[in-house]
């Protein structure tokens, strides 16, 4: 092979990193699916899933959400199974998680290839709840990555958020679409 031919590639290897070491939102694009709502409706998030600051004076009555990303699917139906209000968010874990109900929301992260969807349940068939997204997302989060760093292993898809493993909300992601982005502290 000649030191100067133009189809030597050999040496480009080396410059790039390794695909353990590319985060896992550049490995990746997600596809944007078109709006479950009709166009001339505009979908609101419920106060408590809502972290959106321009919405701040409607979510005040509501507790501040603050849920644990590596707490599993069954801290959820848990709460859900609780006939006391042992903890701030049982009264509202029924609640539909827009207004209008949406059959599924699409969740994203700036940290996660993976979009994470949570479909409308048993709970509600109006609509996706409040507990269907939180069983959603705990649910992604123990899901394990085994094309990154984990390899064979498998890493947890929770790791990829560093420390900011608390879920503080959701804001809408564009002006369109139902595409919701997770807040996480």
């Amino acid at each position: 092979m000649a030191r100067n031919d133009p189809y030597r590639i050999a040496s480009t290897y080396s410059t790039l990193p390794p695909l353990e070491l590319i985060s896992p939102a550049r490995r990746g694009r997600n596809i944007p699916l078109p709006s479950q709502s009709h166009v001339n409706i505009d979908v609101q998030l419920h106060p408590l899933l809502d972290c959106n600051p321009r919405h701040a004076s409607a979510s005040q009555e509501f507790p501040p959400l603050s849920w644990d990303l590596s707490w599993t699917t069954h801290a959820v139906e848990r709460l859900l199974r609780q006939r006391e209000n042992r903890h701030v968010l049982v009264p509202y874990m029924r609640d539909l998680a827009t207004t209008p109900g949406l059959p599924s929301m699409t969740i994203v992260h700036p940290c996660l290839a993976w979009p994470i969807t949570a479909h409308s349940s048993l709970i509600d068939a109006n609509g996706v709840t409040i507990a269907d997204v939180l069983l959603a997302i705990c649910g992604a989060m123990k899901e394990k990555d085994y094309d990154g760093w984990g390899g064979m292993r498998g890493v947890e898809k929770l790791y990829y958020l560093g420390r900011r493993k608390k879920l503080v909300g959701l804001m809408r992601r564009g002006p369109d679409g139902d595409i919701w982005e997770m807040w996480t502290e």
